[in-house]
């Protein structure tokens, strides 16, 4: 039908001029839109959704939201190439609190120097919240030099070990046996 024809118009345009924006009328068009092209060709195709505020008070029902808003703003902002699917109201949406940009997030690897509590009051900016143990995404636990995130979209949380100020190990973790599961 038409709207095919528009997906594959779209992926055209985005294989020849690497970026594009589609604006579209309403939240169900853009992620129709946006199920068509990923399912084509999945490399680069994002959707950024409104967020819908009836639903701000429901536990865990943003996540898939800012899940996709997180990849959609990590796609434009690491210089790759994509097509973008949102409505007019999605592109409104404010990504990252005021004042925080890109720039103020975090590389971290074993060796690099780091403080812990400033990586746990960006954390708490970002809106992750405090818990004695992680256990779903959006999370995070501090105890001795131990911090524990369960970042938005990541399978297991991960385990930064520190000795002062030094990333002594990354690793992921099981939430409910504690385990390692791989390092980083």
């Amino acid at each position: 039908g038409p709207l095919s024809f528009i997906g594959l118009f779209l992926l055209s345009k985005y294989r020849v001029h690497e970026n594009v924006v589609m604006s579209c009328s309403s939240q169900a068009l853009s992620e129709e839109l946006y199920r068509l092209c990923f399912n084509l060709w999945e490399e680069g195709v994002v959707l950024f959704p409104a967020k819908q505020r009836d639903m701000e008070d429901v536990v865990g029902f943003n996540l898939e939201q800012e899940r996709f808003q997180s990849e959609s703003y990590n796609r434009v902002a690491d210089g790759r190439s994509y097509l973008l699917f949102s409505s007019e109201e999605g592109l409104d949406t404010l990504v990252r609190p005021p004042g925080v940009s890109q720039a103020a997030g975090f590389r971290l690897v074993p060796g690099s120097s780091q403080s812990k509590d400033c990586l746990v009051e960006a954390l708490a900016s970002w809106g992750y919240e405090r818990q004695d143990r992680v256990t779903y995404p959006k999370t995070f636990s501090s105890r001795g030099g131990i911090l524990d995130i369960f970042l938005l979209y990541s399978e297991y949380p991960v385990r930064l070990e520190f000795f002062g100020n030094t990333v002594e190990s990354l690793l992921t973790f099981n939430p409910l046996s504690q385990r390692r599961v791989a390092s980083l």
